[in-house]
């Protein structure tokens, strides 16, 4: 599952909630608000929710189009109408991080787990910005936070497995690949770094079985890690399979120049 397609699934269920929420107000908001609170107080506190809410799935359609810098805007609307929002902050820092902003994506995922300490989505995010910086130890600790929060989400399996890949616990990184892909079968960029690990212990056999299955998965799908080709073009070589190396290269090529160039 990619990015987007996650996102959309999130965000269309995240809105379904806030509608029925901001429904509930508005129907029982009298016998919900304290006795003290006039009706134009009520009324005003509901058409707050209504208007964040509207601002937010606006920015949502914007952002799952590829518009970030109107999404961003539009987020940052609904956050001024209603800052207590988690999700908000989330999907702010989600479209601030595509656009290369990883300041503000990290500043913006901080703030919705401060708001949201158990927010698996942002813990795992966090950990990836933490990661690329070079903050090893603040990023396992926000992906060992989401996996206790979610056991079930591959994700944070996936990212902790890299860090304790290039820290030389390859068992533990075994472990948590293995859990991914129990998770994501058909995910093949799991496929592809369980493979470089096994690989690098002398595992040969079971570094292709993966490599096989995720080109498979590469485009039978049309997912965007085609990674997996380069690596096994390069253990081909290494194997003396001269001819399924150079088929791999080019079909590595092929697809980079698409990628590359497409608008």
């Amino acid at each position: 599952m990619n990015r987007n397609r996650l996102f959309g699934i999130i965000g269309n269920l995240w809105l379904v909630t806030a509608a029925l929420s901001v429904l509930s107000m508005l129907l029982f908001g009298l016998r919900l608000w304290p006795d003290e609170d006039s009706t134009e107080e009520k009324l005003a506190w509901a058409q707050i929710e209504v208007e964040s809410t509207q601002l937010y799935e606006r920015g949502y359609q914007r952002h799952i189009k590829g518009d970030l810098t109107e999404a961003i805007q539009l987020y940052s609307a609904a956050l001024d109408r209603k800052a207590g929002r988690p999700r908000t902050y989330y999907m702010r820092g989600s479209a601030k991080l595509t656009a290369g902003d990883h300041e503000g994506a990290l500043e913006d995922f901080s703030k919705a787990i401060d708001l949201a300490p158990a927010f698996v989505e942002a813990l795992n995010s966090r950990g990836f910005l933490r990661h690329e910086s070079g903050d090893k130890e603040g990023a396992l600790k926000d992906f060992d936070r989401a996996i206790e929060g979610y056991p079930r989400l591959a994700h944070p399996y996936i990212n902790r497995g890299h860090i304790r890949k290039e820290s030389g616990d390859a068992k533990g990184a075994m472990s948590d690949y293995d859990t991914a892909h129990e998770m994501w079968p058909d995910q093949a960029r799991i496929l592809d770094s369980r493979a470089v690990l096994k690989y690098e212990q002398g595992d040969v056999a079971g570094a292709l079985e993966d490599l096989d299955k995720a080109v498979d998965r590469l485009f039978k799908y049309n997912t965007p890690n085609y990674n997996c080709l380069w690596n096994r073009a390069a253990i081909r070589e290494a194997q003396g399979d001269a001819q399924g190396a150079a088929e791999d290269f080019a079909r590595y090529q092929e697809i980079e120049n698409e990628r590359t160039t497409s608008p």
